[in-house]
């Protein structure tokens, strides 16, 4: 496992050093230094924890971004202690949507997924009129997105606990197995008796989750949701994985 996430951390961190801030902490500031290329690069690695488990099956989410802002802006309009389980809620409903269309209707996941995207796109721009929200993040958002426990930002360790979460999941369970095995042949994977609509469904859910968990942290780190803000993540998070996969 350690081999793995080292090399997680370093796309991540690479991504973090390299991409442009657009957003101000709660000071007006923007964000600079080490701090600010650990955060955001745990922004991606959480991104790149679920496009991993959809890409091991031989598919790809490309409605990330607008899942990301999607769960961002629904999350900050709602506010209180619902805001971040109506965030996560809206990425678990894109992802069962997607895996839905990819599963079950035999859409390729590239043209389905990229069609949930502009979709989304479409639905945001519907609710904010094409203007930046004016609600701000919750508590419960910037402590995820932009706060330190012992000067190691939260962001980190949530990072750092779905890291771990994922490769458990693929190393220990019998759903990690079945990823790997529909990877390699699906139809093979469906005559051993796994049930690949089922699994194909559950990956792009997950991938959905952590989108949308990424998004509510990147609220919670820019202190409000803002249009386009997962635009910058997609490429990244696929090159993530893409490159570890290469060096595996």
């Amino acid at each position: 496992m350690r081999p793995f996430l080292e090399r997680w951390w370093t796309s991540s961190k690479q991504f973090g050093r390299t991409s442009k801030p657009q957003t101000a902490n709660r000071n007006g500031r923007r964000p600079q230094g080490r701090g600010h290329a650990t955060t955001r690069g745990a922004f991606l690695g959480i991104i790149a924890a679920g496009m991993m488990l959809v890409i091991l099956i031989g598919h790809i989410d490309l409605s990330v971004p607008w899942t990301l802002t999607a769960a961002a802006m629904i999350a900050t309009a709602v506010g209180g202690p619902l805001a971040v389980p109506t965030g996560l809620a809206v990425g678990l409903a894109v992802g069962l949507v997607n895996g839905i269309g990819v599963a079950y209707l035999r859409v390729p996941s590239m043209i389905f997924t990229l069609g949930v995207n502009a979709v989304m796109r479409g639905l945001m721009v519907a609710h904010t009129g094409g203007f930046a929200p004016q609600t701000a993040a919750t508590g419960l958002m910037r402590l995820l997105g932009a706060e330190r426990i012992a000067s190691v930002p939260v962001a980190l360790l949530v990072w750092g606990a779905a890291s771990v979460a994922v490769s458990t999941l693929l190393n220990r369970t019998t759903f990690g197995k079945a990823l790997y095995l529909i990877g390699n042949r699906e139809a093979a994977a469906y005559l051993a008796g796994i049930r690949t609509r089922r699994v194909v469904v559950f990956a792009f859910t997950l991938c959905g989750l952590a989108a949308a968990l990424s998004g509510v942290m990147l609220a919670g780190y820019a202190t409000k949701a803002y249009q386009g803000m997962g635009d910058a993540y997609l490429l990244p998070a696929i090159a993530a994985v893409l490159s570890d996969a290469q060096i595996s």
